[in-house]
């Protein structure tokens, strides 16, 4: 039994930047999404033909796609690796996988999707989804001087409900969209925090 957590990768839009949009299943014209490719070498085990060598212990990871059910499409995303630059043992030695069919996975990284966390996202959230490469104010940056995307948490401190930012924060923007989406996920942690007291 492989112990190695698989996660599951989407191509277009994750590490093929997808700026030309669709072309068909053979046909992909745009750059790497910027570090794709070196994050890739990071998270995979180094081939045997080149020096690599025992027992690997970290993800497995598989490229799954729309693509992928197409020969032809699996074909051009692996000539799309070797030509950005992913030596070609990671694709001949099968380090690097392109499954048929979408894995049982342990984690999937995908720009088209949204991550439950216990609450189902209403109509507005889920039609208002734009991937993170098609977002424009407040997501991503305003200027050349702005950080751009903050990370939030929310949870219970000393009977609070507590939202914590990764960075200090002097304000925070959000799409009409998000901020009801926001909002629902306050509120739903509220709700339990309440029903949860004595």
């Amino acid at each position: 039994m492989n112990s190695n957590p698989i996660i599951c990768v989407d191509f277009d839009g994750v590490i093929h930047s997808y700026t030309s949009g669709w072309k068909g299943v053979d046909v992909i014209p745009d750059d790497p999404v910027p570090g794709a490719i070196e994050w890739l070498m990071q998270h995979l085990p180094v081939p045997e033909g080149l020096g690599g060598f025992g027992d690997y212990r970290g993800p497995e990871v598989c490229i799954y796609s729309s693509r992928s059910k197409d020969s032809k499409g699996v074909k051009a995303m692996k000539e799309w690796f070797i030509k950005h630059g992913l030596p070609r043992q990671y694709i001949h030695d099968e380090v690097l996988k392109f499954p048929t069919q979408k894995p049982a996975a342990f984690l999937t990284i995908d720009d088209r999707a949204i991550c439950f966390n216990g609450t189902f996202p209403s109509a507005a959230v889920m039609l208002g989804f734009k991937p993170w490469n098609k977002r424009t104010y407040p997501a991503g940056q305003l200027n050349a001087e702005d950080e751009g995307e903050l990370t939030l948490a929310i949870g219970e401190g000393n009977g609070a409900l507590v939202i914590s930012m990764s960075k200090p924060t002097a304000w925070l923007g959000m799409s009409p969209e998000l901020a009801i989406g926001f909002a629902e996920v306050i509120r739903s942690r509220a709700k339990k925090m309440l029903e949860s007291q004595p």
